[in-house]
């Protein structure tokens, strides 16, 4: 039997949701089962606010204390004075690279690149303004959107200010990012949604100004959430409604959104928990916590890790993997 590990950040609490046929979650009808775990069961820290895994399969989690490491069964704990110096600290966004390595943007707006062979931080340059999203494009660089509105490439140890001059719409309205299948980079900000071409940014749809969240389509182009609802785009400006869900909580935003290797998309919110969207619409999925935020990132191994899942083919013992060693040492 496939098992489907969702992992989230719900309320602060590390958790996974499993779909498994016939298990029923917290004593409803519903078709999923979730695993949380918090300090008590060795996480370092009970507040996670970004999750991402590597292709050797460790999942890393980024906390105010710093980063952790998770094979599935064991936890690690690693300062953030391994790879960065004070004042950053807390990991506010992660995702894995292209070529193998992890991402990682802190509080205090500092940058820092890992992988198994050494570690480089970006701190000049960047303003000291809290990062909000990260996406590397096909070429190596790694775009990051602040708070305020403002968006900064790195690319070879340069850091380069994205302008209105490049494309990007003026404002202090935050600017949400993701890459496409192709390795194309897509924003969204004041409602105007486009893709990078040549170095510019540019605008292929226009929209009532809302919070955005961005997600690669497997097909092809992109999927936009934009308030509460849903949209595809692709690369010519096409562009599909798909609907409307309804949040039951007041206050709550879209946090984060992906597509699963089934084709359905997944939303989560910051108050009123997870949604899914296929072919039948969408459904609210029951989670113990309505602040239900982050999914790790797919990235096509075989074990099929995707942002909303991890296919645990004919196996209930949950070991990610991971054995490469990281030049970042542990806390304890």
């Amino acid at each position: 039997m496939a098992y489907r590990l969702a992992c989230f950040r719900c309320g602060g609490v590390f958790a996974a949701l499993f779909l498994a046929p016939a298990i029923s979650f917290a004593g409803s009808e519903s078709d999923w089962f979730a695993r949380s775990w918090t300090t008590e069961d060795g996480l370092p820290n009970n507040t996670v606010n970004a999750i991402a895994q590597t292709q050797d399969g460790y999942l890393w989690l980024g906390m105010p204390s710093g980063l952790a490491r998770f094979d599935g069964i064991r936890f690690e704990d690693f300062s953030p004075t391994n790879y960065i110096a004070p004042p950053n600290r807390g990991l506010t966004v992660m995702i894995s690279s292209r070529d193998g390595g992890l991402w990682m943007a802190l509080d205090r707006g500092g940058v820092v690149y890992l992988n198994a062979q050494a570690t480089r931080a970006f701190t000049k340059k960047l303003p000291k303004v809290i990062p909000n999203g990260l996406a590397e494009d096909a070429e190596g660089g790694l775009w990051v959107a602040y708070r305020q509105g403002s968006l900064y490439r790195i690319k070879e140890n340069r850091v380069t200010e994205i302008t209105p001059q490049e494309g990007l719409p003026p404002g202090t309205d935050i600017c949400a990012l993701t890459t496409d299948n192709k390795g194309n980079l897509w924003f969204a900000k004041a409602g105007q949604v486009g893709i990078c071409r040549a170095g510019k940014l540019q605008s292929l749809k226009q929209f009532e100004a809302a919070p955005a969240r961005l997600a690669a389509a497997r097909a092809g182009g992109v999927w936009v959430c934009l308030g509460f609802r849903l949209y595809k785009i692709d690369e010519a400006g096409n562009c599909q409604d798909q609907g409307e869900f309804r949040p039951d909580r007041p206050g709550t935003l879209a946090t984060c959104i992906l597509e699963d290797n089934d084709g359905a998309v997944w939303i989560g919110t910051s108050f009123s928990g997870v949604f899914r969207h296929d072919d039948s619409g969408f459904q609210a999925i029951a989670t113990t916590h309505p602040a239900s935020g982050h999914f790790p990132r797919r990235n096509g191994r075989g074990i099929a890790f995707c942002r909303c899942g991890i296919h645990l083919r004919g196996s209930q013992r949950h070991n990610l993997g991971g054995h490469t060693k990281w030049p970042v040492g542990a806390s304890r």
